[in-house]
């Protein structure tokens, strides 16, 4: 759109099982202007005061005149994308994601990436720590992940990760191996906390938990709880 600062090149995909997404293809120097603007973008959508709107959209404007040509996608063919598993497996949907998260279990603390399997390390953003668990009659803790058949909770983390365009990791801690999200906004990763009852948000670049003043343990307990 021609309002739009935004200038990628999107593409939205639907893997074999029916699960939607969205692809976004940039050039590293183009990557690097929707990192600069994305801050603006996030003023821009939480200001009330119709001015200040216009002035953090104008910046954006500003910025988008930096991005580059991509040349090339013309003769990309998408059909031939049609059905194939690479789609499904690749930066969008993840699969099979209750019985990955268990495998983890006896393994020692830390994060993992969802797909390899290895030990991940962050130098900047926000991992909250996505578990699940179901609650006894007491309000204690009952099962890890018993809510859910396996497909809804792999739509759920799909559908999270989609939502605040996060990385999906596994993330163990005191033996109890759950989802981890990570993203670099602080204010989605609030947000991803608290409208999903988690208990806190791990800073990797300060190495400091911020916790959930409003966890409600009985709705979703922590082993121990």
């Amino acid at each position: 759109m021609k309002d739009s600062p935004y200038k990628g090149i999107n593409v939205k995909v639907e893997s074999p099982d029916g699960q939607r997404f969205e692809m976004q293809f940039h050039t590293p120097h183009n990557a690097e202007v929707k990192e600069e603007m994305h801050k603006y973008y996030e003023l821009e959508r939480e200001e009330k005061n119709p001015k200040k709107k216009k002035e953090y959209h104008d910046k954006m404007m500003e910025l988008s005149t930096k991005y580059e040509p991509i040349k090339g996608y013309e003769g990309f063919n998408m059909d031939a994308l049609k059905g194939s598993e690479s789609v499904s497996s690749g930066s969008g949907g993840v699969s099979g994601v209750r019985k990955k998260v268990d495998s983890y279990r006896g393994k020692p603390e830390g994060t993992y990436d969802f797909r390899t399997g290895k030990a991940k390390e962050y130098s900047k953003g926000y991992s909250v720590t996505f578990h699940q668990n179901e609650a006894n009659e007491k309000g204690g803790y009952k099962s890890h992940m018993g809510r859910y058949t396996d497909k809804e909770y792999d739509d759920l983390t799909n559908k999270v990760a989609s939502e605040y365009g996060a990385d999906v990791n596994v993330g163990v801690f005191d033996d109890e191996p759950e989802i981890s999200f990570h993203t670099n906004s602080k204010r989605d990763a609030y947000k991803l906390m608290v409208k999903h009852n988690q208990h806190s948000i791990w800073d990797w670049k300060r190495g400091k938990i911020i916790v959930n003043k409003s966890y409600d343990k009985t709705k979703n307990p922590m082993r121990g709880d």
